[in-house]
């Protein structure tokens, strides 16, 4: 078993060594494979063995592509146990296999994916017929770029597989989108000092139209506007905005919470997409924004009175949104906060070791939200993995009393936390 023994960054530093890594790629008759992509990755469950918070780190990894001989080198690969390696290319079946440390130079085979169902191929072309080179067209979850003259090729091997028609990084596009050829995700219209605009590029059918104040975030739909149609008015309704919103922030046990910043923040337009197995794809727009004082209080201007949250933005702060209940805004109000808390889980050796995830509730036995931070994001759901009985230093909110210990699913055990803002609880058994 591989040693997770939790370390200290000079931990890390003295005792990881970085060494040279070359190998060719090649067909299973010994033909090489050009433009493979290989990927060396740390361990699994890696950054498990840390004892502090890691939000200012990132998982890193090493990649390089074969040249036309099938070779490749990889200048500084880490010499550490459980590191993996895995090989790509387009049309082949991916190899990935764990690195030997004594490892210096590898030779991996690639085989061509087998298809019954034939090839797809085609050309993507602009409004007036010209090729548009570099276009990214998708075929399932796997997006391919056309050539110079605007073609692409996939292998089918799946007739049932999932099809949307283009990708911009990780987003579907529409056609409309792509023939814009600019600013592929959120094209804004703006409206000029009359409030006039015009919309160029569309397909001949029917939109719905949106108009969006980006002081206020007020909205005003049309629906059902062909496209070529002219003087079409969008109108805000009168009396929509409250003039003020007044409140104030506390925590758990009522005491003010000052120095957060609260903003308006609504859903301008979300769209619906099959990629992935099906995810809403949302543009936010955000309004009046306020600071809470000593006393926990705060207060905005020009608000809407329905459709809206108030997004907060505070040290050390767990909650960052608060929703109004129906959706109606109500002035004044009172926002409960929780603050944020460090957790780290470590019973290697004991019967609860065997989990291989967590979760954790409060006293009333509702499941709560962890955290998990690295490089200036924040990965967030009601459960985080366990490695040998061990935890990264997760963010919990300052309300949980228990953390239950799973493993495929079914519960193994409890232990009792006591979150503490000012320092890393170590739950032990």
């Amino acid at each position: 078993m591989t040693d997770t023994s939790p370390l200290s960054m000079k931990d890390l530093l003295d005792n990881t060594r970085a060494r040279e890594l070359g190998g060719i790629v090649v067909l299973p008759d010994g033909r090489p494979v050009a433009g493979a992509r290989i990927a060396v990755s740390l361990p699994s469950g890696f950054r498990f063995r840390f004892a502090f918070p890691l939000d200012d780190t990132e998982d890193q990894s090493w990649d390089v592509e074969t040249g036309p001989d099938g070779r490749f080198v990889l200048g500084a690969v880490p010499v550490l146990a459980g590191c993996t390696m895995r090989v790509t290319k387009t049309d082949y079946a991916p190899r990935e296999r764990n690195l030997d440390v004594s490892a210096v130079r590898v030779r991996v085979v690639l085989y061509p994916l087998v298809t019954a169902a034939g090839e797809l191929h085609g050309v993507v072309v602009d409004a007036t017929g010209n090729p548009v080179a570099g276009a990214c067209v998708a075929l399932g979850p796997a997006p391919r770029k056309t050539g110079a003259d605007g073609r692409f090729r996939f292998l089918v091997t799946e007739p049932a597989q999932e099809r949307i028609f283009a990708l911009d990084g990780e987003m579907p596009v529409s056609a409309e989108q792509t023939m814009h050829r600019h600013e592929l995700l959120w094209r804004k219209i703006p409206t000029d000092a009359a409030g006039r605009y015009t919309i160029e590029g569309l397909l001949d059918r029917e939109y719905e139209v949106r108009a969006v104040d980006e002081e206020t975030t007020e909205i005003a739909v049309r629906n059902r506007v062909r496209a070529g149609s002219k003087g079409v008015a969008i109108r805000f309704a009168a009396g929509a905005l409250l003039p003020e919103l007044t409140g104030r922030l506390v925590d758990r046990h009522g005491r003010p919470v000052a120095g957060v910043q609260l903003q308006v923040e609504r859903i301008a337009f979300e769209f619906g997409s099959k990629q992935y197995g099906g995810h809403a794809w949302i543009c936010q727009a955000r309004g009046a924004r306020a600071r809470t004082g000593a006393d926990g209080t705060f207060r905005l201007v020009r608000v809407p009175r329905e459709g809206i949250e108030l997004r907060l933005y505070g040290k050390n702060l767990f909650t960052d949104e608060f929703r109004f209940p129906s959706g109606i805004v109500t002035s004044p109000v009172t926002i409960p906060v929780l603050r944020t808390c460090r957790i780290r889980v470590d019973v290697n050796g004991s019967r609860l070791a065997a989990a291989d995830r967590i979760e954790v509730v409060d006293a009333a036995g509702n499941r709560l939200l962890l955290e998990r931070r690295a490089a200036n994001r924040i990965w967030s759901d009601r459960h985080m993995a366990l490695t040998d009985g061990r935890s990264e230093v997760l963010a919990i909110p300052g309300n949980a009393t228990e953390v239950v210990f799973r493993k495929d699913k079914d519960e193994i055990g409890r232990l009792p936390v006591a979150p503490d803002p000012r320092t890393i609880v170590v739950v032990r058994d």
